[in-house]
């Protein structure tokens, strides 16, 4: 879980592009936004700059039980 301790710099979306909030990413693709991405299986998060990639599969595992990494975008940085 992201935290923040100045709530003036954080903020909810009024209205998100929902594109940006919904697709999940492989390990090693191409990030499409810069941000705090969060792994949907075991919640490590990890920051991310776009045009970057992913950070690839041997940055964690998981258990040969659980699903492979799958990043989320978590909170959108604001670089334009």
């Amino acid at each position: 879980m992201a935290w923040y301790i100045d709530s003036n710099r954080v903020k909810k979306s009024a209205k998100p592009d929902l594109s940006h909030w919904t697709v999940t990413h492989s390990p090693g693709s191409v990030v499409p936004d810069s941000g705090i991405y969060v792994c949907l299986i075991c919640g490590k998060e990890v920051t991310c700059n776009k045009s970057d990639s992913f950070p690839p599969q041997n940055h964690h595992q998981h258990y040969e039980s659980k699903p492979p990494i799958r990043w989320k975008l978590l909170v959108k940085a604001v670089t334009d």
